[in-house]
């Protein structure tokens, strides 16, 4: 029954690619939810995990051929920034050849391969905020139907994951709940910074509905990194996805903000209740693991002064001999695993996004109010993945950040272009004009 609905589904999600490229956005950040929630009802999908993720993937790739073939060019107006975050995956490719456990780190990369290729080929479809604003609707459907599909039709839950149908072979699989609360995470941060229709009810009511269940999905999971991600990247990207200057609006913006520490409350006092990772004790008890895998990573590349500059490799850490896993910190690992030549080039990534980020959102201030919802939302999940790199995750399962970079590079680069290309056509007509009333002068009729 599940492969009939999964084919139908993918049928349906293909046609709604073709004329919505940009939909394909959704089904990314959506993807691995929607893939637990699948595999919580039918072992098939446990046995074979790759299907939903070539399905995606081939979702990516027809949005690719439609936009080309509708005339679009797709490789152009790849920014600096886009080259810069290949060369730092290619580096870290490279440092295969002197890291400790080569058998180890290739593991890795087979397992994180797949969505970093997506991430990479995402940013070509998503170009302009015509672009952004497609995909995000998309996500306003995609979402809230995986939220609605894990809270009420979904599987059982032992503790902070979901149990997957299992066969005899496969019993004890269990879901990862960190994927499960990064779906409903997006999905909140969308449909809170998006700007719906005024004074449509059902609206805000539809809003406040999938306010509720994202964040039952997120303190159900235990996902502490989420909860307060999202918490930030929504205050943070508030000024730049609405008008607060006037004593109304800033008002019913207050009122809202009040609403969702309401629900949060309610829903807190209802679910976090006995999960022992939202007691202080279980949460310091994680900060403390965190700290040490970090310091002994950063201990034993000092203590290597040949690995200062190149790195210990990528994927080091999974090495027995230093830490055995990831040190549930991006940046960190970014700095010992790649060196200072890795650690250079993602500072100049952030630093050069952020640049373009101040870029597009003051103009969208002041010539572009279409647009600002669509740059708060996709600043908010670039925020948000930065937050979650700094306490979980590694370089190659923390793609959608540079997605995000990429993303918001490409539109400023546009943007800029187009700005450059209307001063240059206003100039034009201004010499056409002032040569046509000296023809004028000179040439009375």
């Amino acid at each position: 029954m599940m492969i009939f609905v999964f084919l139908l589904v993918s049928i349906i999600a293909g046609l709604y690619v073709y004329r919505t490229p940009a939909a394909c956005f959704a089904f990314v950040l959506c993807m691995f939810a929607l893939e637990q929630w699948v595999q919580s009802k039918s072992s098939f999908f446990v046995e074979y995990p790759w299907l939903i993720n070539v399905a995606v993937g081939g979702l990516v790739l027809l949005a690719l051929i439609v936009k080309r073939f509708r005339g679009e060019k797709l490789i152009p107006a790849v920014p600096v920034i886009g080259w810069l975050v290949v060369l730092l995956y290619v580096y870290a490719l490279a440092s295969l050849s002197w890291t400790p456990r080569s058998d180890l780190a290739l593991v890795q990369w087979v397992k994180g391969g797949p969505l970093i290729i997506v991430s990479f080929l995402l940013p070509l479809v998503v170009r302009s905020y015509s672009d952004l604003i497609a995909g995000q609707r998309a996500l306003l459907i995609v979402g809230p139907l995986t939220l609605v599909l894990l809270v009420f039709f979904g599987g059982e839950w032992q503790g902070r994951k979901l149990i997957l149908e299992t066969t005899g072979t496969l019993s004890g699989n269990q879901g990862n709940p960190l994927a499960i609360a990064n779906c409903a995470a997006y999905t909140i941060i969308t449909i809170v910074l998006f700007n719906f229709q005024r004074g449509k009810l059902y609206w805000e009511f539809f809003r406040w509905f999938v306010v509720v269940i994202g964040l039952i999905l997120v303190i159900r999971s235990g996902s502490r990194g989420q909860l307060m991600g999202l918490f930030i990247s929504i205050f943070l990207m508030i000024p730049v996805g609405r008008r607060i200057d006037h004593p109304v609006r800033f008002m019913s913006l207050m009122v809202g903000l009040g609403g969702m520490v309401a629900i949060f409350d309610w829903v807190w006092s209802e679910y976090a209740t006995g999960i022992p990772r939202w007691t202080e004790e279980g949460a310091m008890d994680s900060v403390d693991d965190r700290l040490e895998m970090i310091s002994i990573l950063l201990r034993y590349w000092w203590n290597t002064p040949l690995s200062w500059f190149p790195g210990l490799g990528n994927s080091a850490s999974f090495d027995p001999t230093i830490l055995g896993f990831y040190p549930h910190n991006v940046i960190v690992e970014i700095l010992a695993e790649e060196g200072l030549v890795g650690f250079a080039l993602f500072i100049a990534i952030m630093v050069g996004t952020g640049y373009s980020f101040w870029h597009l959102a003051r103009k969208v201030r002041l010539h572009q109010e279409a647009a600002r919802s669509p740059l708060a939302i996709l600043g908010a999940i670039m925020i948000f993945h930065l937050i979650l790199s700094m306490k979980q995750g590694s370089l190659l399962g923390n793609s959608i950040l540079f997605a995000a970079a990429i993303m918001i590079s490409r539109i400023s680069l546009i943007e800029r272009r187009k700005a450059v290309k209307e001063k240059v056509l206003a100039s034009r007509r201004s010499l056409l004009l002032g040569a046509n009333l000296v023809g004028r002068y000179f040439n009375p009729r």
